[in-house]
């Protein structure tokens, strides 16, 4: 079982699936083999059914394993399920130790479900997990990002101003979601703050298009026009 890990890990998936089966011809109950299985039919080898089925078979042998349940949540998410891919992730950040990152790390898990949560309108929640994220590692620009939107969807600024900035200064390739300045320009405009309103606008209607989401596209040029001043009738 080490030499299928370790050559896992140093990128030699074929002669590592060989190995962890070998290690399920000896013990069909082998928790890790059938985990690794799982995560690496569906992830590396796009077979999702059957890696579905050893994830599957992980959770039976133990229902505690942490990294079964994220491999769980994640095609609950791919698969648009975002109860249940909330219910396993949230599993997945309970059970597994912070300090372990060899093959998994904890503030990319607790990212995933923020993610998610924010998905399912869980602003609040989404919020709690993501600023854990951000504890666990200050230079995850994903984690800022999407703490940043959490907090724009319960109406603030300053804060969501902060995490925005960290994140694309980090990574400047994370600015991709219009829903977070759309949120943002709703409250500076609601503080009084006309013209920062209608820059995050511009800059949601611009993420908007890239998107191609037409009805997002259509509720931000409405909102710009709020923001606009009115001429005065005589």
């Amino acid at each position: 079982m080490r030499a299928a890990f370790f050559s896992e890990l140093s990128g030699d998936v074929d002669y590592a699936m060989a190995e962890y089966q070998k290690a399920l011809a000896l013990n069909p109950n082998s928790v890790l083999a059938h985990q690794r299985l799982g995560f690496l039919l569906y992830n590396v080898k796009h077979k999702p059914a059957e890696g579905l089925a050893h994830t599957s078979e992980t959770l039976r042998l133990d229902p505690g394993n942490g990294f079964a349940h994220y491999d769980l949540g994640m095609a609950m998410r791919n698969a648009g399920k975002l109860d249940l891919a909330a219910e396993h992730l949230t599993a997945a950040v309970r059970l597994t130790p912070t300090n372990f990152n060899l093959l998994y790390n904890p503030a990319e898990m607790h990212c995933s479900l923020g993610e998610v949560l924010l998905a399912n309108a869980r602003e609040k929640e989404a919020g709690e997990v993501l600023t854990r994220a951000v504890s666990l590692d200050s230079k995850n620009a994903r984690a800022h990002y999407f703490l940043a939107r959490a907090q724009a969807a319960q109406g603030l600024v300053e804060q969501p101003l902060q995490h925005y900035s960290i994140a694309c200064s980090l990574q400047p390739a994370v600015d991709t979601v219009p829903e977070l300045h759309y949120l943002l320009s709703v409250s500076l405009a609601r503080a009084g703050q006309t013209q920062e309103a209608l820059r995050s606008a511009r800059k949601a209607l611009e993420l908007a298009k890239v998107r191609g989401d037409t009805n997002l596209v259509g509720i931000i040029k409405a909102r710009m026009e709020d923001y606009r001043p009115k001429s005065k009738s005589n």
